[in-house]
């Protein structure tokens, strides 16, 4: 037997899949299933507005795990404190794409009043990341197993 949930808060939320959605500029072709990407989301948020924008970037990180993310993290930079990195981790470029489309309209409504909250010269900066392939040197990945 299957119970169903309802979500929390849910009630006047759009659920519909978010059609406003850029293309991705890839010059590197990821290897869909086996490269981890790490997305790095780069805003400038007056000091004024830290409650709100953490606030907001706490309801982000509850959607961003929903949506596949295996790691989320917010960093402040020590020199400036008005800059702040959101970092996500997901297990492969497949997983990302599915992240993608898993955005609904009331998610990027949300990512509309973070963005709103950025004071930087342009749209706040995205980098997408993917691990490097490992080495198939086999001499890199032998370990000596008499240390002694």
């Amino acid at each position: 037997m299957t119970r169903w949930l309802p979500l929390r808060g849910s009630n006047n939320l759009d659920l519909m899949p978010f059609s406003g959605r850029k293309p991705i500029e890839a010059k590197v072709a990821p290897d869909r299933q086996n490269s981890p990407v790490v997305l790095f989301t780069e805003f400038r948020i007056h000091v004024a507005d830290h409650p709100k924008f953490l606030g907001l970037m706490q309801e982000r990180r509850r959607i961003r795990g929903r949506n596949g993310a295996r790691r989320w993290q917010l960093l402040q930079d020590m020199s400036d404190p008005e800059i702040w990195i959101e970092t996500i981790h997901l297990r492969a470029w497949s997983d990302y794409l599915r992240h993608r489309e898993r955005i609904a309209e009331y998610e990027a409504q949300l990512f509309a009043q973070i963005r709103a909250l950025d004071r930087g010269d342009e749209a706040p900066r995205i980098r997408r990341f993917v691990v490097a392939p490992q080495s198939h040197s086999t001499e890199a990945s032998v370990m000596p197993t008499d240390l002694a």
